[in-house]
């Protein structure tokens, strides 16, 4: 099993936190958010970890470099075309089913252990918590099917079963299939680019592939402004023994 942790983008929403540094850089209690991506996907029991870095990248390379972990760190450079050319710049680099991250969630200990119980089946899973109240208006909705087949992804959906929290898995048998469409969807968007969520919308209404994980209850925080990163101060302090598990040797 691998692991992709998408980090290049520019965090303009995080205003002066990020004009001289990336995103992953940012600090939260102690650690930085590539600190605790990483720290997630060992947890789940990833090693082998790509991290996709963007802006700023001599910065984040040299980070990561100096965690002496054999981490991967490759460059994105057209990050401007939104996280699907993140994923386009790792899959070269993946051989075997994978977990992809954002590098902006931090989470409580027992989200691992739900999302490994996920890592498993075919095709690809959309992993998303059906706990409404854990979901928050920005964050993005999904509608499925009877089967649990994702059917529709947007932020402002009327009606939906689950909320997207910014990772999928993709099966091995899955990764040609992958490809191909990343590289048809970029094709078709042309300079604007594809955000990842959009893309595995338009992966499930192509291939039909793409299925829900539930974790069920939903205990993590986002990172995207400096408010949010306030509130991620305190979810640490209100978390703290949860957090540290994923940084006991």
């Amino acid at each position: 099993m691998q692991g992709i942790i998408l980090a290049a983008g520019s965090g303009t929403r995080l205003d002066h936190l990020t004009k001289e540094a990336p995103k992953a850089l940012i600090r939260v209690g102690e650690r930085t958010l590539v600190d605790y991506a990483i720290a997630f996907l060992n947890a789940v029991g990833i090693e082998d970890i790509v991290v996709v870095g963007g802006v700023h990248f001599e910065q984040i390379r040299e980070c990561v470099e100096s965690l002496g972990k054999g981490i991967r760190i490759v460059e994105n450079k057209e990050y401007k075309k939104e996280s699907l050319s993140s994923l386009q710049t790792a899959l070269p680099h993946v051989s075997g089913s994978f977990l992809q991250i954002d590098v902006d969630f931090i989470y409580t200990w027992d989200i691992a252990e739900k999302v490994k119980a996920q890592l498993k089946g075919k095709g690809i899973k959309a992993i998303c918590t059906s706990d409404k109240r854990a979901i928050p208006e920005d964050m993005v909705k999904v509608s499925v099917d009877g089967d649990l087949k994702v059917t529709d992804m947007e932020k402002d959906l009327p009606e939906f079963s689950y909320g997207y929290i910014g990772m999928f898995y993709c099966e091995k048998k899955s990764l040609p299939l992958l490809r191909e469409q990343t590289e048809k969807i970029l094709e078709d968007a042309g300079e604007s680019g594809a955000k990842m969520w959009k893309a595995l919308t338009t992966v499930a209404e192509r291939t039909g592939e793409v299925h829900v994980g539930d974790i069920g209850d939903f205990d993590a925080v986002e990172v995207d402004t400096p408010k949010e990163r306030q509130e991620a101060e305190k979810f640490i302090k209100r978390n703290q023994k949860s957090v540290n598990r994923y940084f006991v040797v």
